[in-house]
């Protein structure tokens, strides 16, 4: 019989073992922000509503619910993946438990799972940091006084906030108690992915993620319609081979 690999037996078996055994990954809740949008989630894009694309790349992470506003108009749960909640905000909160929580915004519906998942791959290798996605700000910035411009904002400075935020389930448990040792304690803004970055980055750790264009965050109907029309260009101008994420 010829030797076999150095430790032989025993050092395969333990191998085995250590993947077994490996400690699986921290619980991860995701969901979808809906609420305090408008009718806007609802808008078309290729012919799907905006929270329909939102959601298939959130449920390449994970079960995925949707948060919405109470009264808000109904969903299609034909355009939904498999298994998909409806839940108001204040309600998934309270059920987090232990979880972290990835937060995509309906408003960037043509963020690439990839990127979600390149977050939730970098929160995992390091559990106590939370991430948020951003976009460059491209524009030129002036400031003003006195109705007269004055100077001219370093861009490298700026950041437009895009989506998705993942806050580190510490952070997520520590507010939990807060809420509980404080009656009638707010929320923490999840509605509003701004804010709850400036929410994060006051209590631990936040890193922040530059995003591909195709990411970035509608205001109107008419910024959906040139998104719409960015992704059908791209894909036109796409040389054939292994899929890429964009980074324009």
């Amino acid at each position: 019989m010829p030797p076999g690999p150095p430790g032989g037996i025993a050092l395969s078996l333990a191998c085995h073992l250590g993947r077994v055994n490996a400690p699986p990954h921290p619980p991860l809740a995701v969901a979808v922000l809906m609420a305090d949008r408008g009718a806007l989630p609802y808008a078309d894009l290729h012919g799907r509503p905006l929270y329909a694309h939102a959601a298939a790349a959130a449920a390449r992470i994970g079960p995925v619910t949707l948060l919405v506003d109470a009264g808000s108009a109904p969903v299609d749960p034909t355009l939904l993946p498999p298994g998909t909640a409806v839940s108001a905000a204040a309600d998934w909160w309270a059920g987090l438990g232990e979880r972290a929580a990835l937060l995509h915004d309906a408003l960037c519906p043509l963020t690439p799972a990839e990127v979600l998942r390149g977050v939730v791959d970098r929160h995992r290798a390091d559990p106590g940091l939370s991430l948020a996605g951003f976009r460059p700000v491209t524009d030129t910035v002036k400031t003003m006084a006195e109705g007269r411009i004055v100077g001219t904002v370093d861009r490298d400075r700026l950041a437009v906030v895009a989506s998705p935020v993942l806050v580190a389930a510490e952070l997520v448990a520590a507010e939990r108690v807060a809420a509980e040792l404080v009656v009638g304690a707010a929320l923490p803004p999840w509605d509003d992915l701004s804010r709850l970055i400036g929410w994060v980055r006051a209590r631990g750790r936040l890193a922040l993620v530059e995003v591909p264009s195709l990411a970035r965050r509608v205001e109107d109907e008419a910024a959906v319609h040139v998104l719409e029309c960015v992704d059908e260009l791209a894909h036109r101008v796409r040389p054939e081979g292994p899929a890429s994420v964009d980074s324009g």
